[in-house]
């Protein structure tokens, strides 16, 4: 099965950029995901990232999401995970990660 390539792209909701993934997040592709949330943490300290549409996702991508979790957090925001597929899930209880990154399942930009 061939790897889908991660698309991304950045909305403003009030005061959070939302970054919507789809695709694979792996070693080719996140490089393309890091670049993605230093964009959407220029629009705003706030970042969710929509990972619903992200088929599979490695510790590179795990990785990348990490050193967003910290770039928001040295800029004074925060940095949530919504719609985390279960395999995703798993692999953030796995690593421990479900004690660093902040997940929901809401569409809501609050977190609400």
């Amino acid at each position: 099965m061939e790897p889908v390539a991660l698309a991304t792209r950045v909305e403003m909701s009030g005061d959070v950029a939302v970054l919507h993934a789809e695709g694979d997040v792996d070693l080719a592709s996140a490089d393309a995901l890091k670049t993605a949330l230093a964009g959407a943490l220029e629009q705003s300290s706030t970042v969710v990232v929509d990972l619903g549409a992200v088929g599979f996702i490695d510790s590179t991508g795990l990785s990348a999401l990490v050193w967003g979790h910290g770039q928001a957090q040295e800029a004074g925001g925060s940095l949530r995970l919504r719609r985390p597929t279960p395999m995703l899930r798993r692999l953030l209880e796995i690593t421990a990660l479900d004690t660093v990154l902040v997940t929901e399942d809401s569409d809501d930009p609050s977190g609400n």
